[in-house]
């Protein structure tokens, strides 16, 4: 009786424990557990897999820490190479990019678009930002559901296509209109 209890409490705090981590196992990436299941390996296959993952974990956290060092050793080298008014303004440029205002892809250069370059007043501006904090928050609320994850970007798709189409109407709405008896 004693042994029945224990593997019924034993059970249910596994799957308490699994049900907590969410529909990717706690990690990035999805499940590769179900990937794996649908590939049908044999077991040899799968201790195989298993080997491979882990001397990929151990090798590919050697390479992050030689990058990380190689990045410590170049800025030194360039902080070496400037007269110190320049170390002032490079450390400044590191600054602005660690913070994120200079970050790639793809809307690479449209970081600070708005506000002042669009020359929108203040009332526009807190709009606009109104606007966006209703959108993370409705975001957030959607990605919190427990919904298949097709359904959940679907619907986060559609959240972004409404925000992006009023925060165009607002835009519209508050640039100054073209003088259309302007002679030219």
């Amino acid at each position: 009786m004693k042994k029945i209890l224990l593997s019924l409490a034993l059970l249910a705090s596994i799957s308490f424990g699994v049900s907590a981590q969410g529909k990717d196992g706690g990690r990035r990436g999805g499940d590769r557990t179900k990937a794996l299941q649908e590939l049908n390996l044999t077991a040899e296959q799968q201790e195989k897999m298993k080997a491979l993952t882990e001397d990929f974990k151990t090798k590919n956290s050697a390479l992050r820490s030689q990058q990380r060092d190689l990045r410590k050793t170049h800025q030194a080298d360039i902080k070496a190479l400037l007269t110190p008014e320049q170390q002032v303004k490079w450390q400044a440029m590191v600054d602005k990019k660690t913070k994120g205002d200079n970050r790639g892809g793809k809307n690479f250069g449209n970081r600070n678009r708005g506000g002042k370059q669009m020359k929108l007043d203040a009332a526009t501006t807190a709009k606009l930002a109104d606007l966006k904090s209703n959108f993370e928050k409705e975001k957030k609320a959607v990605e919190m559901t427990r919904i298949a994850p097709e359904v959940q970007k679907e619907r986060i798709q559609a959240l972004r296509d409404k925000y992006r189409t009023e925060k165009r109407a607002i835009i519209k709405e508050a640039r100054p209109k073209k003088d259309e008896n302007r002679v030219v």
